[in-house]
């Protein structure tokens, strides 16, 4: 890739008028298309888990294995912990983007930021008997876990709220909110862009 496609450009053909807010386009386009592809795959892997499981449980002979349970669980709670760090990012700069455009900031998804930092330090923290994360006293990193009270890592109910905290239904409406406000902002810029085209054609440029 050449140093001149390393730019704001690379959100489109179509430019803010700003390289800053160019770049800002860039990376809530990046992160909401990604949250798009990331949050169905977690719902499957977690609605493959719980499929599993219950299969595993009937111990016939097309039943998995424990391994296969066990791989399962893993990229389920892989798939879940991926969808928080980048609905996290996707609110960010949802918001970065908000202000670029001179307009109130959305409201956050409630525990979304507790819940990313407590993932981000979580190979910092105790584990009990029951499988539930808690802070370590003498670790000051932890304070997304701490804020939260403790992370289950058994909790993997396709029908519940990730880890049992964040609403499903937020991320989708984030990632709605997020592929609406930037599609309007591409059709105004892609409207201005012809309307510019025909004054400059009408001036001779």
């Amino acid at each position: 890739m050449s140093n001149r496609m390393l730019s704001g450009s690379l959100s489109g053909n179509l430019s803010t008028g700003s390289a800053a807010s160019d770049y800002v386009l860039l990376f809530a386009r990046t992160w909401t298309e990604r949250l798009a592809d990331e949050l169905p795959a977690a719902i499957s892997a977690s609605t493959r888990l719980v499929e599993d499981d219950r299969a595993f449980g009937r111990m016939e002979d097309w039943s998995p294995s424990e391994d296969a349970v066990a791989l399962s669980f893993r990229r389920m709670w892989a798939a879940n912990a991926s969808v928080v760090w980048t609905g996290y990012q996707a609110q960010r700069w949802l918001r970065r983007l908000a202000r670029e455009l001179g307009e109130e900031p959305p409201e956050e998804v409630p525990f979304l930021k507790s819940l990313r930092d407590a993932l981000e330090h979580l190979d910092s923290a105790l584990f009990d008997d029951t499988g539930t994360a808690v802070t370590d006293p003498i670790d000051r990193r932890q304070t997304g876990l701490k804020r939260i009270g403790g992370l289950s890592v058994q909790s993997w109910n396709p029908g519940g709220p990730l880890f049992a905290l964040v609403d499903v239904d937020a991320l989708r409406l984030l990632s709605r909110e997020l592929s609406d406000r930037l599609k309007g902002l591409l059709d105004d810029m892609a409207e201005d862009y012809v309307v510019q085209a025909e004054i400059d054609r009408m001036r001779g440029k």
